[in-house]
């Protein structure tokens, strides 16, 4: 059995222990790509910038009907330490997207997707992403430590993504190292944001995945204490073609 029959076979469903045992053997028999560590490109090396790429934006009811992937990645990779690929198929995401970049990848790969199966962190590992999303909004609080642990069995950082105190909470509770801070809405809270940093443990890395308006909301994420930022290339929606080029020129400036 290869990885596509086993998230055919189980994906969604009870995780029951011979499903388990088939991941665990197909992991001892697996050689996986070299990705480099998300954690370590980011932890402790100044204020950084995560590109994110999506095909739609919920929050503007937009679809980018000339999306080009390859050209979004080269210029985001410009200015960029990693990049967060959507790959969710609600968001017209594709896991290709992954193993389509990581050819000609100099930074690491986060696949942002629904993980409700183990055999999904597998692929992620096998596609070449360095870091998985883990959404506590859906995941089962049974499963949170399991997948977090399988996901370092595999060498690949998982990012917990929070929206409140309780799922901050359970992502501690959990044993998660990194956090994302969403607040799923479409403009920049900086009080909200600020008032959710406090709740997260010291010595975590700290990534903020808000809506963005402005330069100045960069700069003001960075203030709060946070070490990153996820930019969409539906940052600023009208000026999107122009905005790499204005983050290039001033990343220095963070």
């Amino acid at each position: 059995m290869n990885i596509l029959d086993l998230k055919k076979n189980k994906m969604n469903k009870k995780l029951d222990g011979s499903y388990l045992f088939k991941i665990a053997k197909l992991m001892e028999s697996h050689k996986f790509k070299n990705t480099p560590s998300f954690y370590d490109s980011i932890k402790g090396k100044g204020f950084k910038i995560i590109g994110e790429l999506k095909k739609m934006d919920l929050y503007n009811d937009f679809v980018d009907y000339e999306f080009d992937f390859d050209s979004y990645a080269k210029e985001m990779s410009e200015f960029a330490s990693a990049l967060c690929i959507i790959t969710e198929d609600g968001l017209m995401g594709d896991v290709s997207f992954v193993s389509q970049y990581y050819n000609s990848a100099q930074i690491p790969i986060i696949m942002r997707d629904i993980i409700v199966n183990p055999i999904q962190i597998f692929e992620a590992k096998e596609l070449g992403a360095s870091a998985i999303t883990l959404l506590m909004s859906i995941i089962s609080r049974a499963h949170i430590r399991h997948f977090i642990q399988q996901a370092k069995s595999l060498q690949i950082d998982v990012i917990a993504e929070a929206s409140n105190i309780r799922e901050i909470e359970l992502a501690i509770e959990g044993g998660a190292k990194i956090f994302s801070i969403n607040l799923y809405n479409d403009f920049f809270d900086e009080e909200k944001l600020a008032d959710l940093y406090k709740y997260l443990p010291a010595g975590a890395l700290k990534i903020a995945h808000s809506y963005i308006d402005s330069f100045r909301d960069i700069k003001k994420i960075k203030e709060i204490g946070f070490d990153a930022v996820i930019i969409s290339n539906f940052f600023v929606a009208e000026q999107r073609k122009g905005i790499y080029k204005i983050l290039a020129e001033r990343i220095d400036e963070i």
